[in-house]
């Protein structure tokens, strides 16, 4: 359900039984069936590289005239989600079953706007293929200029990331070992030989968290949109919260607006994005840090770029505290290193970011409308 699905882990193709239940198809759909139930995905190029957890649900169309995308804005409508949770069962972690799932009831509205929300739909999995494919440039264009492969932890791993030495004069008052990680320093040695420059990321920025505030939720008519980590990574924002206007204090000093970019600070540190037309103006969590380039030098969708990127994110996360949920500060940030390509090169990096996740803004934007013009047909037929 993730915007960039990825995975370190492999299953054998030789040693694992019945391996193929696993795969999936592109033009199938996905339906999660444990933890948080009935949210729906389309299996497009980039999914369909992967093999699949059993907690999904697969919905294979039987022939070409099953129309998938009209399937999947029925199920993500409210009242397709009413029918699809209601059979849910247990206590700390729901599930279902197919069973549950074959009997649900499919209305057939007009063929005018069936084909409508289908092209809809399809179309918004269509752009979200694309914006990957930008990102993905994006990260060649930068790991070429660097003179790096396209790391992971793989490749930089060896006995010495999970066990290994150091100076006392490395410490940097810093006792916790995921600090001193040997992967981190690797890349900040990298960054370091860099002849045409670099920076620390506070020189180039400016970077800070808003104090934490009292969460008064109201309904959508009552509020500002709230913005939170797990949105980030997400396909399009799932059960999104609306923060009040009216009764919390500050909001001016929440919102978050164009041009920024906003870095999960808190759980799975280090998710990012810039913040597009979808994302302007709502009320940003304080477990989102602010990223605001201090001038033109440095574009926002360079920067995201760059901590997007293997070398960004290994600095990051290096700087986690913290036990059962890890946390960052905007200090930590500040001393990040990131490299002063050429004015040329930035612009070229950030403008494919920044496409890219203005063409996600539109897709979600798309399927929203497909899916609001079935309810309407639905609640007047009724």
């Amino acid at each position: 359900m993730f915007f960039r699905p990825s995975s370190e882990r492999y299953l054998s193709k030789s040693k694992t039984e019945n391996i193929n239940q696993y795969l999936v198809q592109k033009g199938w759909a996905l339906l999660t069936c444990s933890g948080t139930v009935g949210r729906i995905a389309y299996v497009g190029e980039r999914l369909s590289r992967f093999a699949v957890t059993h907690d999904l649900i697969r919905i294979v169309p039987k022939d070409e005239q099953t129309q998938i995308g009209y399937l999947c804005a029925y199920l993500s409508s409210w009242i397709g989600q009413a029918l699809l949770t209601k059979d849910q069962y247990g206590s700390a972690v729901k599930h279902l079953e197919s069973q549950h799932i074959n009997p649900i009831p499919v209305p057939l509205i007009s063929k005018e706007n069936r084909e409508k929300i289908d092209a809809q739909v399809l179309k918004a999995y269509e752009f979200r293929e694309k914006a990957n494919s930008l990102l993905d440039k994006a990260q060649i264009l930068l790991h070429n200029e660097l003179g790096a492969p396209l790391i992971s932890a793989e490749e930089f791993s060896s006995d010495e990331t999970t066990t290994f030495g150091i100076m006392v004069s490395q410490l940097n008052f810093r006792f916790d070992a995921s600090y001193h990680n040997p992967l981190a320093g690797k890349i900040r040695n990298l960054l370091a030989k860099k002849e045409d420059g670099k920076a620390k990321l506070g020189d180039k920025c400016h970077i800070f968290l808003p104090d934490r505030f009292r969460r008064i939720y109201v309904d959508q008519s009552h509020g500002i949109p709230f913005l939170q980590p797990t949105h980030l990574v997400e396909i399009k924002p799932y059960s999104l919260k609306f923060i009040s206007r009216t009764k919390t204090r500050d909001i001016d000093k929440l919102v978050v607006r164009k041009k920024w970019a906003v870095l999960a600070r808190s759980g799975t540190v280090g998710r990012i994005v810039p913040i597009t037309t979808e994302f302007e103006g709502w009320c940003g969590s304080d477990d989102l840090l602010r990223i605001i380039p201090k001038d033109e030098e440095m574009d926002i969708g360079y920067i995201v770029a760059f901590l997007m990127s293997p070398y960004g994110v290994y600095q990051t996360v290096r700087e986690t505290y913290g036990g059962v949920i890890g946390h960052i500060e905007g200090d930590h940030l500040k001393e990040v290193l990131i490299p002063c390509l050429s004015s040329t090169l930035r612009t070229q990096i950030g403008n494919l970011v920044l496409e890219a996740f203005e063409l996600k803004a539109e897709a979600n934007r798309i399927e929203q409308e497909a899916i609001t013009l079935l309810e309407k047909e639905l609640t007047q037929q009724t």
